[in-house]
């Protein structure tokens, strides 16, 4: 939610859970668009092959866990030649 502010936007993790914690996180949740998503996606591989221990010959890996599934999907998508792996996973039901 860096694009919303400073972090913390909650007082504590648990905050999420009730209505007041909903209502300030539903504005940082509706600004994360797929552009955003690839645009940053680019931008992190980019940072990451700068890196003097990153090793571009390689292909690198993403894992996403429940809403983080698509921006793993969206990063392959976005650097195909760096991306060898990609893992979404799913939130189980309530």
């Amino acid at each position: 939610y860096y694009r919303g502010g400073k972090a913390p936007f909650l007082a504590t993790m648990s905050e999420w859970r009730t209505p007041a914690g909903q209502e300030k996180l539903k504005p940082l949740i509706a600004g994360i668009t797929p552009a955003g998503t690839t645009s940053d996606a680019k931008a992190f591989v980019a940072f990451l092959d700068q890196q003097a221990a990153t090793d571009t010959k390689r292909k690198i890996g993403t894992q996403g866990y429940c809403m983080g599934g698509p921006y793993t999907v969206r990063t392959a998508a976005a650097v195909p030649g760096r991306v060898g792996g990609a893992g979404a996973v799913p939130r189980g039901g309530r």
